[in-house]
């Protein structure tokens, strides 16, 4: 090698050493600048309002999130200057034009804020501080089915939100309003998912129970019609306040007649709805269901019970008028002799006064045996009594099998 080819080695060598110097010195610098663009937009989402401002002031986010720190503030100018900033970055940002609205809304402009948020209302249905301005102003522009609708919005969401709004709702049905009356059934005519917890809040306020009366009638047929549910709970609360009268009254105006005196005696229906249907109580002793008998194959109540204590096999909830009643039926012993075991027990639904009993006493096993005794009712009993087929006390243990079918009440002419 030549004198003048040694220091050309010699220089590219060392050029070949700087290359990967200056490759490492590149990937550091990437490296660092991919960090803090990390680090920056995780603070730009979680720094106050103001750091993150000025960490990103053109971000639409930032500016968002800003312009709401100032409305909350009060700061009304700013947010809207914020508002506007983001709004023109991302035109489709429904948090910066509710914060606008709500801005103009605080100038006294509703026009504008009712344009920038029913439009926010719209573009999202889980904005809740639009839709909740919405409910407001929209009542007080009279337009109550628009503000319902709102509100609806809000409660499928919030459950925490629905007392707010149930007790809003039972304003508007107490106003004498027949448009807003209207535009709240037309709402609960629809089922939303809520409706049975309005039923239930409403008749648990004195002012609440008219309102649930009155949606009841309402929906007493068409779509939407009042559940069974939903009528129980009103039969019922009426009962436990002892307003016979008013839930004589109200049963006609939904049914469109009176209830019979006794409901689904024959069993062929199974139960019945609550609170005036069997209620067939189990326990440890007590078997009560209804099923085929083994030689009609006709439904009929079953009853098995074995135990010393008194159980109540079945029982059903009635509104006799007072009079003469005939209370009537048949059964048949399968097995163990019910004499002086198994009565039937008109009382009065609420305390301990009795009205009339009926033992069942068989002559032999596997016959239908008829019972029947009359009840008087008289004009200063209770309005709602209950009728209630149980087992007494007894001194030993013993079973008793029995089927029992068409249980009548009727009156005595």
């Amino acid at each position: 090698m030549s004198r003048a080819a040694a220091p050309d080695a010699r220089a590219a060598r060392r050029a070949a050493g700087r290359a990967p110097d200056a490759l490492v010195f590149l990937v550091i610098v990437a490296g660092v600048w991919i960090a803090w663009q990390i680090l920056r937009n995780a603070l730009v989402l979680t720094a106050a309002p103001d750091l993150a401002l000025r960490l990103g002031p053109d971000a639409p986010t930032v500016l968002t999130r800003a312009a709401e720190a100032e409305l909350a503030a009060g700061r009304i100018d700013t947010a809207q200057r914020l508002a506007q900033r983001a709004l023109t970055r991302k035109p489709f940002n429904v948090a910066a034009l509710r914060v606008a609205g709500l801005a103009a809304a605080k100038e006294g402009d509703l026009e504008a804020a009712d344009r920038m948020l029913t439009l926010a209302g719209n573009w999202s249905l889980r904005d809740d501080p639009a839709h909740s301005w919405l409910v407001m102003h929209r009542l007080e522009q009279g337009q109550a089915a628009s503000a319902l609708a709102h509100a609806d919005t809000l409660m499928r969401r919030r459950t925490d939100l629905r007392p707010r709004y149930f007790d809003l709702m039972i304003s508007l049905a107490l106003r004498n309003d027949v448009q807003a009356q209207g535009a709240l059934v037309a709402l609960l005519r629809r089922e939303p998912p809520w409706r049975i917890d309005f039923f239930i809040h409403a008749l648990e306020r004195p002012e609440g129970l008219p309102v649930a009366a009155a949606v009841a009638v309402a929906l007493k047929d068409g779509p939407g019609r009042v559940t069974e549910e939903e009528k129980a709970r009103l039969y019922g609360t009426l009962i436990a306040q002892g307003r016979i009268p008013v839930l004589r009254d109200l049963i006609v105006r939904i049914e469109g007649a009176a209830r019979p005196a006794l409901s689904h005696g024959d069993f062929t229906d199974g139960t019945g709805a609550p609170p005036f249907g069997w209620s067939l109580p189990a326990g440890a002793g007590v078997l009560a269901e209804i099923a085929a008998d083994p030689e009609g194959g006709q439904p009929a109540l079953h009853a098995v019970v074995a135990d010393m204590a008194g159980r109540t096999v079945a029982e059903q909830l009635v509104l006799l008028t007072p009079g003469r009643w005939r209370l009537s039926g048949r059964f048949r012993v399968e097995q163990g002799e019910p004499s002086g075991r198994l009565a039937w027990t008109l009382a009065c639904a609420t305390g301990d006064r009795v009205l009339g009993t009926a033992p069942l006493s068989a002559p032999a096993h596997g016959a239908w045996t008829g019972f029947s005794t009359v009840i008087d009712v008289g004009p200063d009993a209770c309005g709602a009594q209950r009728l209630t087929l149980a087992s007494r006390v007894q001194d030993r243990r013993s079973m008793v099998e029995i089927w029992v079918d068409d249980v009548a009440l009727t009156p005595v002419r």
